[in-house]
């Protein structure tokens, strides 16, 4: 299949992913959340509340700049709603085009069915890359108007640009899935069940790297390679390199672990849901 080609396919699977309610809602509320991150600062800052002797703004370390806004409109929009909306349309992309036999009109042409999962993960990253432009661009807007054009514009866009890194491996991933279970719900609850799992093997494995961190490694008689380990194990979490984005934060430094295992679990994504496709019947 030539590269036009596929081209017209991502196309096709664009405007069909588009056609869909949810895709329209996913948009709307990530260019709302894009309003509420500037407006969130600007209350912070009217707040006449004292924390530890210091202001509510002082002590949160929040800057009255549209940067600050575009911050915690990402954080609102990455917590959960928008990366929900991923994994329901990658579902909806397939295991739902397959319960509603829609799914075998496209492998009635003469194509590769890789080409169809392709065009289906291509069209969902277009669509990643619209939500995280809407978000963007609102919180920018306002937070402007609001606090002016100073502030940290490059680290920020390329927290918003590692986003879309992190929801098209999520897309990857959610797609995988939906190829091997073949029904939105049940797919739905597979990724919150792999998801919780990897949280809570990131939280117990950041607990006892901040454990052997301190002076109670020597008590415990742990080695230091031993501790590399779980470090280097905690770095490489799925759950862990979707938030790779949070290197745009101060005194939070971008980690290359986090892309490279977002490299790796697109591979594996990829070569497990041809394998599986290709064997699978569309009825």
């Amino acid at each position: 299949m030539s590269g036009r080609q596929l081209v017209q396919w991502t196309r096709a699977e664009a405007l069909k992913l588009m056609s869909r309610r949810a895709a329209r809602l996913g948009l709307i509320v990530s260019a709302m959340l894009g309003l509420v991150g500037p407006l969130l600062v600007l209350a912070a800052n009217g707040m006449e509340m004292n924390v530890n002797e210091s202001s509510l703004v002082d002590w949160l370390g929040l800057r009255l700049e549209p940067t600050e806004g575009q911050l915690a409109a990402l954080r609102l929009r990455n917590a959960l709603p928008l990366p929900l909306f991923v994994m329901w349309l990658s579902a909806s992309s397939f295991a739902g085009e397959y319960r509603n036999h829609t799914l075998r009109e496209d492998l009635l042409r003469p194509v590769p069915r890789t080409a169809v999962l392709s065009a289906k993960w291509f069209a969902l990253v277009l669509w990643v890359a619209l939500s995280v432009a809407a978000c963007w661009l609102t919180s920018a807007v306002l937070g402007t108007c609001l606090f002016g054009l100073e502030g940290q514009w490059t680290t920020l866009s390329l927290g918003y640009l590692a986003t879309i890194a992190s929801e098209a491996t999520l897309a990857a991933l959610a797609l995988c899935v939906a190829v091997f279970l073949r029904s939105v719900p049940a797919t739905l609850v597979g990724l919150f069940l792999g998801w919780a799992i990897s949280v809570v093997t990131g939280w117990a494995l950041g607990i006892a790297n901040a454990v052997l961190s301190s002076s109670m490694s020597e008590n415990l008689g742990v080695d230091e390679p031993t501790i590399w380990l779980l470090q280097t194990a905690h770095r490489w979490l799925p759950s862990q390199a979707l938030w790779a984005w949070g290197g745009c934060r101060e005194n939070i430094p971008w980690l290359w672990e986090h892309f490279a295992s977002m490299a790796c679990t697109l591979a594996v994504c990829a070569l497990l849901s041809a394998r599986r496709f290709g064997r699978t019947d569309v009825p």
